[in-house]
């Protein structure tokens, strides 16, 4: 089950006009593949983001190739021939959703509010520790995997 939101072609151009203006966009995720850090019922704020300035570690507000809405994960930024691709992939999958373009990419994660599921406290700060362990994390892991390369060059 995936962080989709709505598949509707109506969400898409809202989220897209309000992030392309400036405004900051707010919703519940739905499903899991982001968990532990986001969960189903978790609200999420979006800030739109300059393709350019989007780091790896950091998670996204996107639309797959496929059409669907999508918050996951930026595992590896590509530079081919001036243009720019990041690899993206749910927290809590094995496999990365693919490939996607500067164009497709409107807004990272701000803040993760916990939701209000039976037995789930309300931790907006704890989850935000959460995501911001989480990203660092993949930054981390990206320039030692850059340096363990350069050794091997």
């Amino acid at each position: 089950m995936s962080i989709m939101l709505e598949d509707s072609v109506e969400f898409w151009s809202l989220a897209k006009s309000l992030l392309e203006s400036g405004h900051a966009l707010r919703f519940r995720a739905r499903g899991g593949s982001m968990r532990p850090v986001i969960r189903h019922g978790d609200a999420l704020t979006i800030q739109p983001v300059n393709p350019g300035e989007i780091e790896v570690g950091e998670v996204v507000f996107y639309r797959h190739a496929n059409g669907r809405v999508l918050v996951h994960r930026v595992t590896k930024r590509v530079e081919q021939g001036g243009v720019t691709r990041f690899l993206i992939q749910g927290d809590a999958f094995d496999q990365p959703d693919g490939l996607a373009q500067a164009e497709q990419i409107l807004g990272k994660v701000v803040r993760v509010e916990q939701g209000d599921a039976p037995g789930r406290s309300q931790s907006t700060w704890l989850a935000g520790m959460c995501y911001g362990l989480l990203a660092w994390s993949w930054r981390a892991a990206s320039i030692r995997s850059f340096y363990r390369w350069l050794r091997q060059v």
